[in-house]
């Protein structure tokens, strides 16, 4: 019987929200490297995200850079602004298993800024790369 590999993942949005969160201050980041971008769409607007990752404490960590809609954490904007950053970290995120060509069998979205990442693929975007999961 082939045995199932389980693995623990984390995407966030910003490398500086991890960091603040972990008080991380007094720990070397250096660990946390780039590792390759992801082109997503919002709006017939191309927008290329770099992914750093890193393992902490056992979880593997992804982190999605992009200046202009991640600025820093817990950003202010208008309903619109916000709405195209849920977009980005929707598309973005399932866009990293696209990348690495490993498909979830799970993913939890337990926060409302996470809420599209369902949706997605449920409407068909992706192809059915993810139709041997769960949300």
């Amino acid at each position: 019987m082939r045995k199932i590999e389980k693995v623990k993942v984390v995407i966030l949005p910003s490398k500086k929200i991890f960091l603040l969160k972990i008080n991380f201050s007094n720990r070397d980041p250096d660990h946390i490297r780039h590792v390759f971008n992801v082109e997503v769409n919002i709006n017939d607007e191309d927008h290329i995200l770099g992914v750093h990752y890193g393992v902490v404490k056992g979880v593997q960590v992804y982190f999605l850079h992009q200046p202009l809609l991640f600025p820093q954490p817990y950003v202010d904007g208008d309903a619109s602004f916000t709405m195209k950053q849920m977009a980005m970290m929707a598309k973005a995120s399932l866009q990293i298993f696209v990348h690495l060509k490993k498909a979830p069998s799970v993913i939890v979205t337990n926060d409302w800024f996470t809420g599209l990442t369902a949706a997605y693929p449920k409407q068909g975007f992706f192809g059915k790369f993810f139709n041997v999961m769960n949300f």
